[in-house]
């Protein structure tokens, strides 16, 4: 028995936009144009709304007064507090993270010539994570899994001890200041 979405409406659009694909582009154009007005009736974005993007503002002042539902998916809360839509994005930008390092540190790419998991005789590479939130405990997670030597800082000091609970020896933690970080 299948239920009726309530949230569908009569000849509703509905726009996945991810800003880096040029249909986002075209899609954009076709539906904002430079005062940033929505021309299409019923339409629904559910989009990231970065504060850093060129025109971010207007772009969102013009989605206000377009009457178009707008759901700017980094604000979209769970009652325990998470972002639920972020937190597979942030799982992919921590994997990612450890291997575009990995690949710009290898000597034909103008890197140091570090190899993160070191070879007998040689010392494993160096793997500093910002932040022990989703994107860092899986930087953690593909740098451990390398045999690197990983460091996680982090402002709190309860996720510093959640840290050393799940990674046990494998990670060193330490409370994120500017002297720490530097050294």
């Amino acid at each position: 028995m299948s239920r009726a979405n309530p949230y569908a409406a009569p000849q509703a659009q509905v726009a996945d936009i991810s800003p880096a694909s040029a249909e986002v582009e075209n899609l954009r154009r076709q539906h904002l144009g430079p005062e940033a007005s929505i021309k299409s009736v019923g339409l629904r974005f559910l989009s990231e709304m970065s504060n850093e993007s060129k025109g971010s503002l207007t772009i969102a002042e013009g989605l206000m007064r377009s009457g178009a539902t707008c759901i700017a998916y980094e604000t979209v809360t769970a009652a325990d507090g998470s972002l639920p839509l972020l937190k597979p994005m942030s799982e992919v930008a921590g994997r990612m993270s450890v291997q575009c390092g990995a690949h710009y540190l290898e000597k034909h790419q103008g890197g140091r010539g570090v190899l993160l998991g070191g070879v007998p005789g040689v010392e494993p590479g160096k793997v500093v994570i910002l932040g022990g939130g989703v994107a860092g405990v899986n930087a953690a997670q593909i740098a451990v899994g390398l045999r690197a030597d990983v460091t996680i800082f982090d402002i709190s000091t309860r996720r510093l001890a959640e840290l050393d609970m799940v990674f046990g020896n494998q990670i060193k933690t330490a409370f994120a200041s500017s002297a720490a970080i530097a050294e």
